[in-house]
């Protein structure tokens, strides 16, 4: 359990950041772009959106691409779940490199927000008009208009 455990605690270190990083920005974008349409919450429905679909492919580029350097640099220790040895059947947990996985991840996360991020900025205006539909058609009070 305690490597499953481990493993989950790096996911939720990686989100955590990502859903930082994407709480300012959408705070950020909401204060820069002269919209009256949108606010904090579509931004952040768009944001999440392209973290989701592109950025997740972005994250597996990057973490298969980490791994390979990795390896290519004779630091096997690095790739990826390898922070566990085996003592005798009993199994260890090598704790400086689990850390180190956990910020090569961490740098995975930021990096990938990095080009998510890019691909935002160029596409400001078309995602300011998604971000307002997405926030009509959300919205409890447009639902009920639709219904009726």
């Amino acid at each position: 359990w305690s490597i499953f455990l481990l493993d989950v605690f790096k996911q939720m270190v990686g989100q955590g950041i990502l859903h930082g990083l994407n709480l300012f920005l959408a705070i950020f974008i909401t204060s820069n772009v002269d919209s009256e349409s949108t606010d904090e919450c579509s931004w952040y429905f768009s944001i999440f959106l392209i973290d989701f679909i592109p950025g997740l492919f972005l994250i597996i580029l990057f973490a298969v691409l980490s791994d390979f350097i990795f390896r290519k640099c004779g630091c096997p220790k690095m790739v990826s779940g390898n922070y566990v040895y085996d003592n005798d059947g009993e199994l260890g947990i090598r704790k400086c490199i689990y850390i180190l996985q956990v910020l090569a991840w961490v740098n995975v996360i930021i990096l990938s927000k990095l080009l998510t991020t890019l691909v935002e900025y160029f596409l400001i205006e078309w995602l300011a008009w998604f971000s307002s539909f997405a926030l009509k058609i959300l919205s409890f009070n447009n639902v009920c208009l639709f219904l009726f």
